[in-house]
């Protein structure tokens, strides 16, 4: 059972490190991300469908199908829709006239703990390789992780995953109690995927000319994470968002 978006994040984030048992593997590249089983799928839209309003349900179906089907590898997902002299009716409008761009900001901000999830279990997953290769990896006869250069850096790794954890749980959270969450949304989507860019490039720097092949993954999640940066508000957005609040406040 899915209980609240703080729960479903987690979710997402942990859906990065270890696969769950009984879950179908999925082929792509060199990586094999696992698939939500068909029950968690009907749990997770089930959720979606009963949040305050229909346009998150939408939007988070959407989700949750392209995440379960593709990954980041959305692009033949992708297109455009035109709409010309299309007639809606009145019935079937969400909310109260003039109150589109409000609903839609709103859904930005549940998109952007999405965000900072997916960024938070990439970053979780480029750790755990890079920790793994540091403890079999030896030079000057001792492991290299044993080497305090690079033993700082692994440290360092490891607390920007956990900051960004913290972070949008913390969002998410308020969310689900049904508090304002707009500042901490875009502070956690900042946040967390400034934290996997920066974790997943010094992930590639701990395996050395390894970690730019594709016999390793961490090049593949540098490049995913990168995008994460940009969609749902780009992390300058963001820091636009976050000080007219404290201008505000």
């Amino acid at each position: 059972m899915v209980r609240g978006l703080a729960s479903y994040l987690a979710a997402s984030d942990s859906r990065h490190q270890v696969p769950p048992a009984g879950l179908l593997p999925r082929r792509c590249d060199r990586v094999t991300p696992y698939l939500y089983s068909p029950q968690e799928i009907a749990a997770l839209v089930r959720a979606a469908r009963s949040m305050a309003h229909p346009l998150r349900a939408v939007v988070f179906e959407h989700f949750v199908a392209l995440m379960a089907v593709t990954g980041m590898r959305t692009g033949e997902a992708t297109s455009t829709m035109l709409f010309d002299n299309v007639r809606v009716p009145a019935q079937r409008r969400l909310g109260s006239e003039g109150q589109g761009l409000p609903i839609a900001l709103a859904g930005l901000d549940s998109g952007r703990l999405g965000i900072a999830a997916v960024a938070t279990g990439v970053a979780q997953a480029a750790l755990d390789v890079a920790v793994k290769y540091a403890k079999e990896r030896e030079s000057f006869g001792k492991p290299v992780i044993e080497h305090q250069g690079l033993a700082f850096l692994l440290a360092d790794m490891a607390a920007a995953v956990e900051s960004a954890r913290a972070t949008y749980l913390f969002a998410a959270r308020l969310r689900d109690a049904g508090r304002p969450f707009s500042r901490q949304a875009s502070i956690a989507k900042m946040t967390a995927t400034d934290n996997a860019m920066k974790v997943t490039t010094d992930a590639v720097q701990v395996l050395g000319g390894a970690g730019y092949t594709r016999d390793f993954p961490v090049e593949r999640y540098m490049r995913e994470t990168k995008v994460m940066q940009i969609f749902e508000g780009t992390n300058q957005i963001q820091r636009m968002v976050i000080s007219r609040h404290l201008a505000r406040s």
